[in-house]
């Protein structure tokens, strides 16, 4: 970084430290100021300013340039010194200007943490964000949006219990929370309540997964959900979730002739109680 930079951020009056969000309101906290401070600042505009993250926005490429350009000039020990001084004067020349300064960088503070969203993990929200697009970009579905940590109430037959719904599509029936309703006022308990990935905005009907939180429940509700009010006002189908067509055999297999001896000397032992 040149003397030439140093020069035409004096001339603008610019004050670097405020660009890269470090708050100085007195000589002593301009003095206190250390590189690693600095470093942290630019890293984090950085990272919100960078070009790759919107691209095309004008703005958003001229703060990033801003930025470096601040953190470029500061980060050079001599430079820094140089505007140090300069900036000192032009900020803490007199005492009610000091005081107008820091009320100033109070109330940009205040305001800054008003603002901006403090995140615990931005890089993981980022990497989301990423999948997201991708996905939209793919035309893929986004399917289940449930926590992958949740975890429904314990069932030992969650897949035994789970019945496939196929509702007419609504504003009640895209809602999860008007679903349940749905179920509450027809006597039906359940345990939770998930969409298909396959659904699409556009078909007339979509599939809805029902945990049932027993066997009779779930009997109940296959059988009889046609008088189910007013949930079968919405309902066109309902059936187990796993199709029970995979465990039918369509054809006839002889039994070995052991055991079918067997099974007959069981039944004759069991005749003669």
């Amino acid at each position: 970084m040149s003397a030439d930079a140093l020069k035409d951020a004096i001339g603008r009056g610019e004050d670097l430290y405020a660009q890269l969000e470090v708050s100085v309101s007195s000589p002593e906290e301009l003095e206190a100021v250390d590189a690693a401070q600095l470093r942290a600042q630019f890293r984090r505009l950085a990272l919100r300013y960078h070009p790759d993250k919107r691209h095309g926005e004008t703005d958003q490429n001229d703060n990033f340039v801003r930025v470096q350009r601040a953190y470029d000039i500061l980060s050079n020990s001599s430079l820094r010194a140089s505007y140090n001084r300069w900036l000192s004067s032009r900020l803490f020349g007199d005492p009610e200007r000091r005081r107008l300064v820091r009320e100033l960088h109070q109330r940009e503070q205040s305001k800054g943490y008003e603002q901006q969203p403090v995140y615990e993990d931005l890089q993981s929200i980022q990497n989301y964000g990423q999948l997201l697009r991708k996905m939209r970009y793919l035309r893929m579905p986004y399917g289940d949006w449930r926590p992958s940590t949740s975890k429904s109430r314990d069932s030992h037959l969650v897949e035994t219990c789970t019945l496939r719904l196929l509702l007419r599509q609504s504003s009640t029936t895209n809602s999860k929370s008007s679903v349940l309703q749905l179920f509450r006022k027809a006597g039906l308990p359940v345990v939770d309540l998930y969409f298909s990935s396959r659904n699409v905005d556009t078909d007339s009907d979509l599939v809805l997964y029902a945990v049932m939180p027993d066997v009779d429940t779930m009997l109940d509700l296959l059988n009889n959900w046609a008088c189910k009010p007013p949930l079968s006002e919405h309902t066109l189908q309902v059936e187990p979730r796993v199709n029970t067509d995979y465990f039918h055999f369509k054809t006839d297999i002889s039994l070995d002739e052991t055991i079918m001896k067997a099974i007959d000397a069981d039944n004759q032992y069991m005749s003669s109680f």
